[in-house]
C-alpha cells in the first residue's frame, strides 16, 4: 500500500475545491502506445475522467510527460523540465516495461527520478504503476524494492491481470502452440 498521507492530502485539496495538477511520467505506454491510439482509453485519460468526476469543484490539470521509447534514465534527466517545474501535486511513475528493456541496469536512474519528486520543495504525492510487456515481464520487482524502501503506493497491471500463458494462445509473440 505505502503510505497515503501525500495522496490524502492532494484528495482533500482537491475535495475543499482548490485546483490541482496530476503528472505522469513514463514511456510509451504513458505518452500512449500502438494499443491506446484513441487518447480515451490511454491510463492517464482514465485518470484524469476520475479525477473530474470525483472532484467537480477542483480545476484539475493534467499533465503527460510519457515519451514512447523511453526509460527512467532520460526521465531522471527531464523530469524537472517536463514535470517538476508544473508545479504537480501528485505524480504517476511508468517505466516498468521500458526499464525491463534496458536489462534492469536502471535502479539508480528510477530511484534519481523518486528521489527529486520526493524532495521537492511542494512534497507532490507520488505513485508507482507498473505494467508489464504481453510475455509478462517488467522491472516490477526491482522498482517494487524502491517503492517499498520510500514507502510510496504502488498499482500493478500484473498483479490485477496476470499475463496470460503464452504456450496455450496462439501468439505472435511465441511460436510454439500447444499441440492439437
Amino acid at each position: 500500500m505505502g503510505d497515503l498521507a501525500r495522496l490524502d492530502a492532494v484528495f482533500a485539496k482537491a475535495r475543499r475545491g482548490e485546483p490541482i495538477v496530476v503528472a505522469a511520467l513514463g514511456g510509451f505506454i504513458t505518452a500512449g502506445g500502438e494499443r491506446t491510439k484513441d487518447p480515451a482509453n490511454r491510463y492517464i485519460s482514465q485518470v484524469s475522467k476520475w479525477f473530474q468526476e470525483k472532484f467537480p469543484n477542483s480545476k484539475v490539470t493534467f499533465v503527460n510527460a510519457g515519451i514512447g521509447s523511453t526509460n527512467s534514465g532520460y526521465g531522471a534527466l527531464r523530469v524537472q523540465r517536463d514535470v517538476l517545474s508544473k508545479n504537480p501535486d501528485f505524480v504517476i511513475v511508468e517505466y516498468a516495461v521500458n526499464d525491463w528493456f534496458a536489462g534492469f541496469l536502471l535502479d539508480d536512474s528510477y530511484e534519481g527520478v523518486l528521489r527529486q519528486i520526493l524532495s521537492n520543495p511542494k512534497q507532490p504525492a507520488v505513485m508507482e504503476l507498473f505494467f508489464n510487456h504481453p510475455d509478462g515481464n517488467s522491472a516490477q520487482k526491482e522498482q517494487v524494492r524502491l517503492g517499498n524502501y520510500y514507502g510510496l503506493p504502488m498499482v500493478s497491471f500484473r498483479d490485477v491481470i496476470p499475463p496470460p500463458d503464452l504456450n496455450a494462445v496462439p501468439s505472435p509473440l511465441n511460436k510454439s502452440y500447444p499441440a492439437d
